[in-house]
């Protein structure tokens, strides 16, 4: 699955965990290549997974007042969502 999301942020060098928020498996910030990245997963499995769909769903209704989804991955056993990375 690792190569699959740096096919979208580039090489990642550095990883940081996100420990604020309740809803993903890995919460996570990114800092790459193609810049910096802010990633959520769940298992694919998860009984709550269907709001990463959801999520991704919305994503380009609410692009003025919220992070730019990058990509939705879903593959491996996971569902993960890559967005730009805001301070905050």
């Amino acid at each position: 699955m690792r190569l699959v999301v740096e096919d979208t942020t580039g090489a990642c060098e550095v990883a940081t965990s996100v420990t604020d928020g309740l809803n993903s498996a890995v919460a996570a910030k990114l800092n790459c290549s193609k810049g910096t990245f802010f990633v959520k997963a769940l298992p694919s499995d998860h009984r709550w997974v269907w709001t990463q769909a959801r999520e991704a769903e919305v994503a380009p209704f609410v692009s003025q007042v919220a992070p730019f989804l990058h990509a939705r991955i879903v593959g491996d056993g996971w569902d993960v969502l890559v967005f730009e990375a805001l301070e905050g």
